[in-house]
């Protein structure tokens, strides 16, 4: 779900000069910013509301309602599924144990078990998301 952040109206409006000059959703340029703290090691490489743990060969991911526990390959294939469809290579990829990641409209589902465990999130936080699940089984 979004949040509103209150920022001058000067600001505001740059953000949206740069959002069309960029062609990309102010979301997205507040990403690539956070995503360059977090290369510069201000920031850590996690997401809040999201836990991703290892143990052994096992992986735990979970997000609000949803959670899976996946091997680390399947977490692997997870994550490139997520980073996939976040650039657009696919519209949905299937994976083992009823996993499956969609893209819908501007973002993602990522889905478990029919429609009982959905999550939706934009592109950038698959993206992300991703990337962690990648970092974590590698």
């Amino acid at each position: 779900m979004g949040s509103v952040i209150k920022v001058p109206k000067e600001r505001a409006e740059q953000l949206r000069m740069l959002s069309r000059r960029r062609q990309m959703p102010i979301a997205d340029l507040i990403g690539e910013y956070l995503n360059a703290q977090i290369a510069a090691g201000h920031l850590p490489a996690e997401l809040p509301g999201f836990v991703i743990e290892r143990t052994g060969d096992t992986i735990i991911s979970a997000a609000g309602t949803f959670s899976a526990n996946l091997s680390v390959q399947d977490a692997a294939r997870l994550g490139a599924a997520l980073r996939d469809c976040a650039d657009g290579s696919f519209d949905e990829v299937r994976l083992r144990h009823g996993l499956r990641v969609l893209r819908n409209g501007r973002g993602l589902s990522l889905k478990h078990g029919g429609a009982a465990e959905e999550r939706s999130m934009c592109r950038g936080i698959a993206r992300d998301l991703g990337d962690w699940l990648l970092r974590v089984a590698g």
